[in-house]
């Protein structure tokens, strides 16, 4: 169950717990909040995310540590603790590894619209955060951080992405359709509808990676009325294969509704195609 909104912590005091948090890690360049808290979208078990850079490889956090740490692909750190009741995950982090990740993407070309950018969905996790973050320390370097991002163009890698996707899925939900297989339709379709909505939230500028906040989004974006759609689309009441080979079809309609309004909205991105 959601909090209500009252009992989510405020931006100042998720800052101040930032702020204490980011103060074991003296040597960092610069440090901020993100996360699903930050944005306003988390509950009772959402975490705080504290990214810490440092100039060069993260070292030990000082107090004699974390209450538990683990190793993120070889770049990063992650250290788990609380700091005033509050769990909070925080990233140690490389500058100029984070500013690399920024290079690849303001670099990476839209012409191959089959071939998206390929970074792990962890690391576009991570540069969301960066676009939504609150400093909690040195926030002036935070602000380069920020701008060595070509935002819109991120969008638009997200989008195509999200294209892809659908492009995939929705191929494979036409053929199980087809071939009356309403399991793999139900699941393809459901698929297909997921991609499209991503897709049109990336061409609405949104760089948020985590499906689970996909209705949450739409309804921040103004599209209530959409996302109840897309909800109503998503429920399968009746299991009959034929109702369900009928929902299939119409839940890729309204897929392939959401990618043509996702392409007259991308057009507002740098670089996108007319």
């Amino acid at each position: 169950m959601q909090t209500p909104a009252a009992a989510r912590p405020s931006r100042d005091q998720l800052e101040a717990v930032g702020r204490k948090a980011a103060a074991r890690y003296p040597e960092a360049v610069t440090a901020y909040v993100a996360g699903s808290l930050v944005e306003g979208y988390g509950n009772t078990q959402s975490d705080l995310d504290l990214f810490v850079l440092f100039a060069g490889a993260p070292p030990a956090a000082a107090g004699g540590g974390a209450a538990a740490a683990f190793d993120g692909a070889g770049i990063y750190r992650v250290d788990l603790d609380y700091t005033d009741g509050v769990r909070v995950d925080t990233e140690c982090w490389p500058l100029p590894a984070v500013l690399d990740i920024a290079t690849r993407l303001n670099e990476s070309s839209t012409d191959d619209w089959t071939a998206p950018v390929s970074l792990p969905e962890e690391l576009f996790q991570l540069v969301h955060g960066i676009r939504i973050g609150l400093p909690v320390a040195a926030p002036e370097e935070f602000a380069r951080v920020q701008a060595a991002f070509d935002w819109d163009h991120v969008c638009l890698l997200r989008y195509i992405r999200h294209m892809s996707v659908y492009t995939g899925t929705s191929e494979d939900a036409v053929g199980a359709v087809q071939a009356g297989d309403h399991a793999t339709a139900l699941l393809t379709s459901r698929e297909a509808l997921g991609a499209a909505a991503d897709a049109l939230l990336a061409a609405s500028g949104s760089t948020n990676t985590k499906p689970k906040w996909r209705f949450t989004k739409l309804r921040g974006l103004g599209m209530a009325d959409l996302a109840d759609r897309i909800l109503a689309a998503e429920l399968d009441p009746d299991p009959a294969p034929e109702v369900l080979l009928a929902r299939a079809k119409d839940r890729l309609r309204l897929a392939s509704d959401l990618t043509l309004t996702a392409a007259q909205a991308v057009g507002r991105l740098s670089g996108a195609p007319g």
